[in-house]
């Protein structure tokens, strides 16, 4: 009964310990909603900016279709969710998202840089995002979200 107890002791709180959970949940949660961003993009045909920082995810869009030249600096209003809601979240207590991405899926699902000239982004280490030691890429050439 005394080792039970121990052991119950040792292993217990590891058992139901969340903050797993929590990083995994987020971790998928971002790569889904960069995807559906891009998906977006696609199928509306319009550009669509994607933002993942240390507060979380952002998925918005211009009030043009396609903005001018020049005009992909400006803001953006947040995108809605299927659901209902916004595209957007913070990370749960515990979760750390380092590695912070900023572009946008132009038409066709590629992402380019949002600055004022807005070129396709060719350096995979540009569009890498990790949450908690989970690396999220999108491929420069097709706008491919995948783990990694």
């Amino acid at each position: 009964m005394v080792i039970i107890g121990i052991l119950a002791a040792f292993f217990a709180p590891r058992f139901f310990a969340t903050s797993p959970f929590a990083i995994r949940g987020y971790s998928d949660e971002t790569r889904a909603v960069i995807a559906y961003a891009q998906k977006l993009a696609v199928a509306s045909g319009c550009d669509t900016r994607v933002e993942v920082d240390a507060a979380g995810y952002r998925i918005g869009r211009w009030a043009a279709c396609r903005p001018a030249a020049g005009a992909h600096t400006a803001a953006t209003s947040t995108v809605g969710a299927p659901g209902g809601g916004t595209l957007a979240a913070p990370p749960p207590a515990g979760v750390t998202v380092t590695s912070p991405v900023e572009f946008f899926f132009d038409r066709i699902g590629r992402p380019r840089a949002v600055a004022a000239t807005p070129d396709l982004i060719t350096d995979p280490a540009a569009l890498r995002v990790t949450v908690s030691g989970n690396v999220i890429g999108i491929e420069p050439e097709t706008g491919l979200v995948r783990r990694q």
